[in-house]
């Protein structure tokens, strides 16, 4: 996957056949064309896209291994990503965002922000 500066976030729709399309930012930088192979993974309330290719497979391979070893459950993984999304919410964007969950407020950082 290319290393290039990223968008943070940009917001597309589901049209009517449940396809979205992908801004060109993002296609671009991951070098998606027509035809490419995107695998989707839910991760709590969250979606992830990331390109299929070999870089990813590794990826998964040493993910399952460190699992494996570490006698982790993808279940813990997606506790603890819910938590750490919070938390970059939080500081990025701080508590006057609405939509915060409570439950993120109460574990995000202590910077002053996490006011309820």
């Amino acid at each position: 996957m290319a290393q290039t500066e990223k968008n943070v976030l940009e917001i597309t729709r589901v049209g009517d056949e449940g396809e979205i399309t992908l801004p060109s930012s993002y296609r671009n930088a991951e070098r998606l064309g027509p035809g490419a192979v995107v695998a989707i993974v839910q991760v709590g309330d969250a979606l992830v896209l990331a390109p299929v290719d070999d870089e990813f497979a590794s990826v998964v391979d040493r993910l399952e291994s460190a699992l494996q070893a570490a006698g982790a459950s993808i279940d813990d993984v997606i506790a603890a990503a819910s938590i750490a999304r919070g938390e970059i919410v939080l500081e990025e964007f701080g508590s006057d965002l609405h939509l915060v969950p409570r439950e993120w407020e109460s574990k995000g950082p202590t910077s002053g922000n996490a006011s309820t």
